[in-house]
């Protein structure tokens, strides 16, 4: 588990200096409270999605089109994790990073919650990637998306309505 905190925050860094958008820095708890354990049940235990990787024709599916799809890349995922926790008024946010390595332009997203509102406190913000082998994890540096995923997003999840 350590080795795998150290990749992820070595990455982390790494790719930040590729990611438009706003940096944070946050630390880790030293427990984990219990609404951690209930959003896990929510949306990662028992979940049949899984990643499937970009095609060609590649569009940010609505969180309905995931679940027929029986999943989708990251963006799919993280819209169909948003939608899950924002019924159950979790305050959420889109994280992405857009990476530019050897002559790809690749993008990232996942979901970041805050539990601050719920349960007070100094740390309150997580992130779930259900790309990762962790899935739900103390937030690390992310960066919001910008206006034009934004629009995307709330295309994908209209779509639903």
């Amino acid at each position: 588990m350590r080795k795998i905190t150290s990749l992820f925050i070595a990455c982390t860094l790494a790719l930040s200096l590729f990611s438009p958008g706003r940096a944070e820095e946050l630390t880790y708890p030293k427990e984990i409270p219990p609404l951690i354990y209930d959003i896990y049940d929510l949306v990662i235990r028992d979940n049949p999605l899984k990643f499937i990787p970009d095609d060609p024709n590649d569009y940010w599916q609505s969180p309905a089109e995931t679940e027929a799809r029986g999943g989708g890349d990251s963006e799919d995922l993280a819209i169909w994790v948003y939608k899950k926790l924002w019924d159950k008024y979790y305050q959420v946010n889109f994280m992405t990073y857009r990476i530019q390595v050897w002559g790809r332009d690749d993008f990232h997203m996942w979901v970041r919650f805050n539990t601050h509102e719920v349960l007070g406190g100094t740390f309150d913000v997580w992130d779930i990637d259900l790309t990762t082998r962790d899935k739900i994890f103390p937030g690390r540096i992310a960066y919001e998306p910008t206006p034009e995923y934004k629009a995307k997003l709330k295309a994908a999840l209209e779509r639903d309505k």
